[in-house]
């Protein structure tokens, strides 16, 4: 069983919280910037950020964070893609593409021959 989170954490939570409740829904970005212009953390170099995205994550496990105040829209985006996975765009069928054709031109060259000597 861990020791529990340092003061400092459980400050940068509450604050964190705090910015919330004010602009939820928003990004983990979005609460990065509140906190570094409030001077809570240093900067907004990838190890602060990620330091609150870890604290973030979870005080929303403790259910101090209602999930929903955390979006994330670029997987949000992401998973919102109106084309099937695996489907190309602008092309119905891979032997269509050169590269397809080529392949196709080149197996059929290899092909035994149907003759029959006699």
């Amino acid at each position: 069983m861990g020791r529990g989170k340092s003061r400092q954490s459980v400050e940068l939570i509450r604050a964190a919280r705090e910015i919330l409740e004010a602009i939820q829904p928003a990004s983990v970005r979005a609460v990065c910037y509140q906190l570094f212009n409030q001077k809570l953390i240093a900067s907004m170099a990838k190890s602060e950020t990620n330091r609150v995205s870890t604290q973030l994550r979870d005080a929303r496990e403790r259910a101090m964070i209602p999930w929903s105040w955390i979006v994330d829209e670029t997987r949000e985006a992401w998973r919102r893609s109106s084309r099937p996975i695996g489907v190309t765009v602008g092309r119905t069928n891979p032997i269509e593409s050169s590269s397809g054709a080529r392949r196709a031109q080149s197996a059929a060259r290899w092909r035994p021959s149907c003759t029959t000597t006699g």
